[in-house]
């Protein structure tokens, strides 16, 4: 798994630090027995498939993806010759979804097994409207393993994503800024040791400012990141709301804004599931706490205050005490009242 160990109940399984559950049971932990709602149960998970694609004329082939959580992809079992580029590199990657209480899987997205992330991000700059959808589909499958991502990786696969927020009138398309989000966010999943290089700063931080950017045009909503925007009017108020999912994923982000007069430019926020993307060089916190980081950006007018409301729930600790410091506990529990009694029965026997 990419990130702590999950404790599974009922038969369920860790897979990238969430719980598969068996088909009877759902729930964060596989804790919650199935409620049935016209004849679907509500998993949290897609079933194993299969997937037929013309990978050329006359030539079919057949895709195979493992069960996949709600929200995540799944990369083909089918790999790159390993002759090409990308040799031994899955070839397609297939999100699961849901829609309603039905977890559905979306089609694949197929890898050009003769591109890899360094000739992908030489083709940015001059790439058409149609072949920027293309890059940014071959970048978030070699990106859909986040656990085999190196730092020269993440700074690779982060560039592409700054250089294609960057095209003019990105947001009218349709296909290539969920391909760049969803690329984010799975280098939100990332081993944290490749993010403790100096060398990724300045390009997480060129990232980080792009999606600043791009959150006053764009409405984007992925597993560990999420991007919102709303007109501004004249003397309005902004909310936004973020919701989470059972497996901790953002699931919802929207905004709502009072009626004001005019409109007077574009609000924007960005929602991460954690501070990856935001080291410092000097500042290394020694406190292992999980952080979320929100982003705002105000074009076309003036911000008189922000308030933030957390959970309550999201801060309260639970203390774990190892088993040896419990049977300390009790054996100093029993040496005071065996010293209180003797203190007694002195007291009563020299009077």
């Amino acid at each position: 798994t990419t990130g702590p160990p999950c404790s599974c109940l009922n038969g369920g399984f860790c897979q990238d630090s969430a719980c598969v559950c068996p088909s009877e049971w759902a729930g964060p932990f596989c804790d919650i027995e199935c409620v049935f709602l016209y004849s679907f149960c509500t998993v949290n998970f897609c079933e194993d498939s299969v997937y037929t694609v013309n990978v050329s004329e006359n030539v079919m082939k057949n895709l195979t993806f493992e069960r996949t959580i709600v929200g995540q992809y799944s990369s083909s079992k089918e790999k790159c010759e390993p002759n090409t580029v990308n040799g031994n590199s899955p070839i397609a990657v297939r999100m699961c979804s849901r829609k309603g209480i039905i977890p559905v899987l979306e089609p694949p997205s197929i890898l050009n097994c003769n591109e890899n992330l360094d000739s992908l991000v030489l083709q940015v700059e001059t790439a058409d409207a149609s072949n920027v959808s293309t890059i940014a589909s071959n970048t978030q499958i070699l990106t859909s393993i986040p656990s085999r991502l190196t730092t020269q990786n993440i700074s690779v696969a982060a560039n592409i994503a700054v250089k294609i927020l960057r095209k003019p009138n990105i947001s009218e398309h349709s296909q290539a800024p969920v391909a760049v989000l969803t690329t984010v966010s799975q280098l939100l999943d990332a081993n944290e040791t490749e993010f403790n290089n100096n060398n990724l700063v300045n390009v997480t931080a060129s990232l980080t400012k792009t999606m600043e950017e791009f959150s006053l045009m764009g409405n984007v909503t992925q597993p560990n990141v999420a991007v919102q925007s709303v007109p501004l009017k004249l003397n309005s108020t902004i909310l936004f709301l973020a919701q989470k999912g059972k497996l901790g994923h953002v699931v919802g982000f929207t905004g709502t804004r009072s009626e004001g007069s005019s409109n007077d430019g574009r609000v924007g926020f960005v929602l991460y599931q954690n501070d990856k993307l935001f080291q410092s060089r000097v500042y290394k916190s020694k406190i292992n706490l999980s952080k979320q980081i929100v982003s705002g950006n105000v074009d076309g007018g003036r911000a008189s205050g922000v308030e933030i409301a957390f959970n309550p729930k999201a801060f309260q600790i639970k203390y774990k005490y190892a088993k040896p410091l419990e049977y300390v506990s009790y054996v100093g529990v029993g040496l005071s009242i065996a010293g209180l009694i003797t203190t007694i029965l002195f007291q009563i026997f020299t009077r």
